[in-house]
């Protein structure tokens, strides 16, 4: 993550354990809502910082037998951020959910400012064409298969 800023982060001089806290919290108030990992901090605002977190929080909620996570970020790059943010943080969500004992609820992903620069444009429109590429192909062997199996 960011430094000192990762999910276990400083406070007081003591290593916080804010994923495990989570867990506990959730543990035994399984309908809290403040069950949160907090990455970014108002320290972060102050000064020059080198790393100052795109996210901002992690919130995990237990619905319905399933655990959710809603994360938080004031900034994402669309190619060399989001892809790997979501892969991380669902990993996390799975992750939880199964120490609790829990199925996979939804994934929430909420950006301030969500952003393409200029020098990534042509490696996101290959990246996009090489999808829709996969999901048409997709798409006509569901198809085939599906008219087969109505036949």
């Amino acid at each position: 993550m960011y430094g000192d800023t990762d999910l276990g982060c400083l406070a007081d001089g003591k290593r916080a354990q804010q994923f495990e806290n989570v867990i506990k919290l959730l543990e035994r108030r399984p309908t809290t809502r403040k069950a949160i990992l907090q990455l970014f901090d108002s320290g972060d605002l102050n000064g020059r910082h080198k790393d100052v977190p795109c996210t901002c929080t992690l919130q995990f909620l237990q619905r319905g037998g399933k655990l959710d996570l809603i994360v938080y970020m004031r900034s994402n790059d669309a190619v060399k951020g989001f892809p790997h943010d979501t892969f991380c943080f669902t990993m996390l969500q799975e992750i939880a959910a199964r120490a609790l004992a829990l199925d996979l609820g939804s994934y929430k992903h909420c950006v301030g400012s969500f952003h393409l620069y200029d020098t990534d444009i042509d490696n996101a429109t290959a990246f996009l064409a090489e999808r829709l590429s996969v999901y048409q192909e997709y798409d006509a062997s569901y198809a085939l298969g599906r008219s087969q199996t109505l036949d």
